[in-house]
This record gives structure tokens, C-alpha cells and sequence, in this order.
């Protein structure tokens, strides 16, 4: 036989389930209203409480040592109960249905709208971070691809050019062609040199300019002779890992990386790339990285430079 009791308050909560004697020691103890009602299984319907423990008073002490009586969470209520047979839990009182005050309907609304505003300001917040993070991606592949460029035209006719005048100037019997790696790595520290003056000159590179890319001080002028240097020094250590051409990968990845997560290149130094649409020169960029990879790996700027040294 279950010893389940629950206790109902007039004010509409229900608490259980006790055990008989922790029913007794609660209703002793005052923990009751007088007019609160009683339910158990052998009883089908709720009960007057004071029926049940109107006789606590005289029962003997128990030598049991009390326990603690935990009053439980309130016990849901639906409005209309269903035909229940005998179970372990209580029918709930019709006459203590839950109402929903006016005072009560203002502060749920103002609660759903707080949240409304919250949900809109965060969605508002991811779209803006998101739109951020394209902008700086596409930004940074701007800059990438700039460098290709400069890299790849007058970094590598100026290391063609050098090559050019140092073993060509020795003869046919003694000329080598050089390898496109060693070129290539010869053309980096060529363009430290260029971009130097043309930054510190102009702001800009042809690869710069054909990307919409300009490099200003902090008043928005042309950043200076020292300035440039510095930066593409800075650029020549860092982004390109000394034109070490089994390091650079890495170094553009790392660089690149910072650029994205930072919105600044680490050798920028105060510096800022100024970024405007490139319109239709989309298509003249994409054609000019093409063709430059041909030129470079067909050695067309190494004939060029030799016919140019002699």
C-alpha cells in the first residue's frame, strides 16, 4: 500500500508526498494552514487535513529520531482534470486554477519583448561580424595578389636584369641560365629595394594600383622615404621570410592570418592599405596574373633583361 500524502493549501499549492509520520511532525509543527486539505490513495478525494492529525496533539512521542521534512516543488495543475482511477498521485484542485492578472500579462509582454529586441540585436551583431569578416578576407586577397603582381613583373625583371649583368657580362662559354626558384628568390629582395621608393614616393605599386590599393600616413599622405623602407623591410623579414622560397608559404599563411584576425599587416606599423572598387579591372587583374605566370616560367623577363644588359 503506497504511504504517499500531499497536503494542498488554500492559496492553490500542493505539496508531497509525505510519509504518514512526516505528516503528523509538519501538521504538529504548524506548517499548515487549518483549512488545508488532504489527499491519499485509499481516500479517492481530498480530505479536511484537521480530520486526519486533529488527534497529533495527544499521540505519544515517537523514539524514532525525526527527519527533516523538505517541503517539495509545487506540483503542476491542469484546469480540468481527467477520470482517474486510483493512482499514487493526487486529482488538482479545480477551485485554485492559476490566473493570469492584467499586472501579470504586462510583465510577461514586456519580458517577450526585451528578448524580441535582444534576438534582433544579436542576429543584427552576426550579420555585421560576418559582413566584416568578408570584407577583410577579400581585402587581404587584394593584397596578396598585389604582391604576386609586383613580384612577378618588375621584381623579376629587376632580378632577370641582375642576373643578367653579373654572369652574362662573363661570356657565352661561362653564361648559366639560373633556375626559376633562384629567380624568383632574387626577385624578392629586388622588390624590397623598388617598393621602397615607390611606396615612399607615390603610395602605391603598379600591382597596388591595379588592385585599388594605396599606403597612407596617418595625416593621409604618402608615408616617406623612411617610413617605406621600413615597412617593406619589416614585409621582406616577416611576409616573405627573406624570399627563403621553402619558408615563404608558411610566412604568407602566418602574415595573413594576423592580417585577417587583426585588420592590420603586422609590418604596416601605423600605416594603412586604403582599399577602393576596382570595377571592370577585375578582368585586366585576373588576365595580368595569367600572363605573368607565363612570362615567369617561360624565362621571358630573362631574355628581356639580356637583351636590355646588351
Amino acid at each position: 500500500m503506497s504511504d504517499a500524502w500531499y497536503v494542498a493549501e488554500p492559496d492553490g499549492n500542493t505539496w508531497g508526498p509525505y510519509v504518514h509520520q512526516d505528516l503528523l511532525r509538519a501538521a504538529a509543527a504548524q506548517m499548515f494552514a487549518t483549512n488545508a486539505l488532504v489527499w491519499h490513495v485509499d481516500f479517492g478525494e481530498w480530505q479536511p487535513l484537521a480530520k486526519h492529525v486533529a488527534r497529533v496533539s495527544l499521540a505519544p512521542p515517537s523514539s524514532v529520531p525525526p527527519r527533516e521534512v523538505i517541503q517539495p516543488v509545487v506540483l503542476p495543475r491542469v484546469a480540468k482534470p481527467a477520470i482517474q482511477d486510483k493512482t499514487s498521485k493526487p486529482p488538482p484542485l479545480a477551485a485554485h486554477a492559476p490566473k493570469i492578472v492584467a499586472k501579470d500579462r504586462a510583465q510577461i509582454e514586456s519580458l517577450l519583448r526585451q528578448a524580441d529586441a535582444r534576438k534582433a540585436a544579436t542576429d543584427v551583431s552576426v550579420a555585421q561580424s560576418a559582413k566584416e569578416s568578408s570584407r577583410r578576407l577579400f581585402w587581404v586577397t587584394k593584397r596578396l595578389a598585389a604582391r604576386y603582381v609586383d613580384v612577378m613583373s618588375l621584381g623579376l625583371l629587376g632580378a632577370s636584369a641582375w642576373w643578367a649583368a653579373t654572369e652574362g657580362a662573363k661570356g657565352p662559354e661561362s653564361q648559366t641560365l639560373p633556375e626559376f626558384w633562384m629567380l624568383l628568390s632574387m626577385a624578392c629582395a629586388v622588390w624590397f629595394v623598388v617598393e621602397s621608393l615607390l611606396i615612399g614616393l607615390f603610395g602605391t605599386t603598379p600591382g597596388k594600383y591595379l588592385f585599388g590599393l594605396r599606403v597612407r600616413d596617418e595625416r593621409g599622405e604618402v608615408p616617406g622615404l623612411a617610413r617605406a623602407f621600413g615597412r617593406s623591410f619589416h614585409l621582406y623579414v616577416r611576409g616573405i621570410a627573406f624570399g627563403l622560397l621553402f619558408l615563404t608559404p608558411f610566412a604568407i599563411f602566418i602574415a595573413g592570418a594576423q592580417t585577417l584576425h587583426k585588420g592590420s599587416a603586422p609590418w604596416d606599423g601605423g600605416l594603412t592599405v586604403e582599399d577602393e572598387a576596382i570595377g571592370s579591372r577585375w578582368q585586366v587583374s585576373a588576365f595580368m596574373i595569367v600572363v605573368l605566370w607565363i612570362a615567369a616560367v617561360e624565362g621571358w623577363w630573362l631574355d628581356l633583361a639580356s637583351m636590355l644588359v646588351h
